[in-house]
């Protein structure tokens, strides 16, 4: 045995520890013997709820609820004690603040009343959310070819442009040649841009290899550059939200439908429960604004609030990054000759949204001869503009140190639009595009207004520019514009401009243009100070095959007549061009592309952009629509190409269900694709052959068989129904079929044969007899 002596202090701490133990547990079998269990239909504030509720009751009336049926209602945990009961937490009703509720012991319901700050708050979003982005790019590639001839008295060239692209899941590679006089003894060819590009959608960047064009937040300049750059390409993942939205938050008393307007125009509509919501990526166009917010309750009471907001791309998310890296050389004389390379250029930009009104910038850039760094940001004020600040320092071996800067802000003052953009330079700043001996730009002044005039009378802008050189060069230039549409068909515009420097100088020009229909579009334009007017008719030309035109003629001081034809077809564009000034000219030309994908050669159009193949089982002639435009028909293989399609972007292409048979499975007449970055994409649209037949049948005695009765073939689990007059059709037919009736209990079996018509018509199989009847 082992013997414990306590002292004082410890006996006092026993026994304190036993009686709290012993009095928590008598109070708890306490409860258990006199809690009774309530099953009650609740409403609460008012709204009748889907399950009735076990509540617990004391001798005293006192009322307790389940701790999972207080959440569920999304109410707030709350801080008062819990009791337990069957191994459930329960609250006292009398001890929660801010609720109330009365019992109806007739028809056993409770109704409960609680405060709007009790519920968890919810948040919404105003964008439809899209589902991530599966994109399967076959290996394939295309050719692109621009060939024009120049036919003149003095001068004739011909010259043809090539662009070879290769395309797989891996990337893009592309290749341009520029091939200048090839009938000539002067024939050279030129390459423009070799690049090898590789999208990563998951990160929103690009990476390139090659030739590529240099970055630049405003100051510096942009070259051609060879070498490697890794930068950010939010076009990959085109729904995803890149600058700051409104926001909004309410309350609602009741469950409630809120509707957003922008600009008066319903922008969003969310149903939302009882409780604090908030509302944000409320969808809007830029510029300044204001969003509404109706709140309208199931009892028909409404709320209103108003907020000014100011959006603008340049703006970028909180958190989000924007970036662009890049080494390698400049290219020089592009476009001129093929190799010919300068200095090393070593670059980083970086954009960072600090929050919803403020984004930073930051860009450096070296080389063995010049250094910079630029450094600034965007801020966006929501009841009035934005404001963009940029500041660069330059280094350079030969000017020295230099510095840049330049300050921009765009505006709305009520209905008026008002901006202005200074720069300025110092004579020893280097940009990337300065040449040596070049003078540089020292002061640039910008200024603009732009209103609508009452009553729907039209618009008028003006605008003011100033630019200084330090060479002592100076021009300043003061425009003044109206615009004005007159009815439905008719628009007028007059401007004004007035040279203060070098030189006093004013001019005046008036268009008006009227729609023709299907004609196209009429222009005549007036310049009083030269006495010269100029009139154009022209017609636009479709999405798909057809044609366009461009009658122009300027009379006055200067004579000049042209007339351009255009037309297009699946296969490719056509241009002819006749003009007349001092001399007559003409110009022939024809582009298109050739364009391999899983070993099919197809001919189309010019493939700026990325394209679909599409296939219609082996069926030929059948209408294909890109975005409810017709684009053309099938080849008699059963596949089109489908040209410019939008990259990472769900295009929608329909065919036309009437240009089918009627023996075909259709699944749908309309399918969704989304291309990689100059890729292909397959677009099947599964079409099959049904082998259909129609027949009669009858049984042995020559009647026709019940309508409704079931016909199954080769045990199949396909049914058919025999419909008037024993007549029936069936799919899916084999040369040899078995074939089942079943109606009211009985049964019969019939042989039939099926043979392909070659004009691909439903063939009638005539009547069967179904033979064997059994109940």
């Amino acid at each position: 045995m082992i013997k414990i002596t306590l002292g004082r202090t410890e006996k006092w701490l026993v026994s304190c520890w036993l009686y709290c133990h012993l009095t928590l547990f008598c109070s708890f079998a306490h409860a258990d013997d006199t809690l009774e269990e309530l099953w009650l239909a609740a409403k609460l504030n008012q709204m009748p709820q889907t399950t009735t509720l076990l509540f617990l009751r004391q001798t005293d009336g006192r009322l307790l609820i389940a701790s999972q049926d207080w959440q569920q209602w999304r109410l707030k945990r709350p801080s008062t004690p819990v009791v337990r009961h069957n191994d459930e937490d329960y609250y006292y009703l009398d001890q929660l603040q801010g609720v109330s509720y009365a019992v109806n012991e007739v028809d056993l319901s409770i109704a409960l009343t609680a405060d709007v700050s009790l519920f968890e708050s919810i948040r919404l979003t105003g964008l439809s959310q899209n589902q991530a982005i599966d994109i399967q790019t076959p290996l394939g590639g295309f050719i692109n070819y621009d060939f024009s001839t120049h036919l003149a008295r003095e001068q004739s060239s011909t010259n043809v442009f090539l662009e070879s692209v290769l395309f797989s899941r891996w990337g893009v590679l592309e290749n341009q040649v520029l091939a200048l006089n090839i009938d000539q003894a002067t024939r050279r060819s030129i390459r423009l841009d070799t690049t090898f590009t590789q999208d990563n959608i998951t990160k929103s960047a690009t990476l390139r290899m090659g030739d590529t064009i240099s970055s630049d937040l405003g100051l510096n300049g942009s070259v051609h550059l060879a070498g490697l750059q890794w930068a950010t390409n939010f076009g990959l993942q085109p729904s995803r939200l890149t600058f700051p939205l409104p926001v909004m938050s309410g309350q609602a008393v009741l469950p409630s439908t809120v509707d957003i307007f922008v600009n008066n125009a319903r922008s969003v509509s969310r149903h939302v429960p009882t409780g604090d919501f908030t509302i944000q990526d409320i969808p809007v166009i830029s510029g300044k604004g204001e969003a509404r917010m109706v709140i309208k309750d199931i009892l028909g009471r409404e709320q209103v609030v108003t907020l000014p907001y100011y959006a603008t791309p340049k703006l970028l998310q909180t958190g989000l990054q924007e970036y662009a890296y890049e080494l390698g050389v400049v290219r020089e004389d592009y476009g001129l000759k093929n190799q010919n390379y300068g200095q090393f250029l070593a670059s980083g930009l970086y954009r960072l949204g600090l929050s919803s009104s403020t984004t930073a910038e930051l860009q450096i850039q070296a080389s063995k001869e010049q250094q910079r760094l630029s450094y600034g940001g965007v801020l966006v004020w929501p009841r009035f503009g934005m404001l963009q600040a940029l500041m660069a320092n330059s280094w350079h071996e030969q000017y020295g140190e230099g510095y840049a800067t330049q300050l921009a802000i765009t505006g709305q003052l009520s209905t008026v639009n008002v901006g202005t953009n200074v720069r300025f330079a110092t004579d020893s700043f280097s940009d990337l595009g300065r040449v040596n001996g070049g003078v540089p730009t020292k002061l640039i002044e910008q200024m603009f207004l732009s209103a609508p005039l009452p009553w729907t009378l039209g618009a008028l802008n003006t605008s003011y520019t100033h630019q200084t050189s330090y060479s002592n060069n100076t021009s300043s230039i003061v425009q003044l514009g109206y615009h004005a549409n007159w009815g439905k068909w008719v628009t007028f515009s007059a401007s004004l401009s007035h040279f203060l420097e070098p030189k006093t100088q004013t001019a005046v020009q008036f268009s008006i243009s009227t729609s023709l229909g299907r004609v196209g579009t009429a222009n005549l334009q007036v310049q009083p100070q030269s006495h010269q007017q100029s009139v154009r008719l022209q017609r636009s030309m479709p999405a798909g095959i057809g044609w366009s035109y461009d009658l122009s003629g300027s009379f006055g001081q200067n004579q000049r007549f042209q007339a351009v034809l255009n037309a297009q077809n699946s296969v490719g564009s056509y241009k002819i061009r006749a003009s007349q000034q001092t001399d007559t000219a003409f110009e022939v030309g024809m582009t298109g592309a050739i364009a391999v994908v899983d070993k099919n050669v197809f001919l189309s159009r010019h493939l700026n952009n990325s394209f679909a193949v599409v296939k219609v089982g082996d069926f030929a002639n059948v209408r294909v629509y890109k975005q409810n435009q017709l684009v053309g028909k099938t080849s008699s293989h059963g596949t089109l190409l489908v040209p410019q399609l939008l990259p990472y972007q769900k295009n929608k292409l329909t065919i036309e269900g009437g240009d089918l048979p009627f023996d075909v499975n259709i699944p749908s007449i309309e399918k969704t694709v989304t291309p990689a970055f100059r890729s292909a994409v397959n677009a099947d649209f599964a079409v099959k052959v049904t082998y259909g037949a129609t027949l009669t049948v009858v049984s042995e005695d020559g009647e026709a068989l019940p309508a409704g009765a079931i016909i199954t073939k080769d045990g199949d689990s396909e049914t058919f129904l025999v419909g008037y007059r024993g007549e029936a059709y069936l799919t899916n037919l084999k040369i040899q079929n078995m074939i089942t009736v079943r109606w009211l209990n009985k049964t019969c079996q019939f042989q039939v044969l099926f043979e392909p018509t070659k004009d691909k018509s439903v063939p009638d199989l005539g009547q069967q007899v179904c033979k064997g009847v059994k109940s």
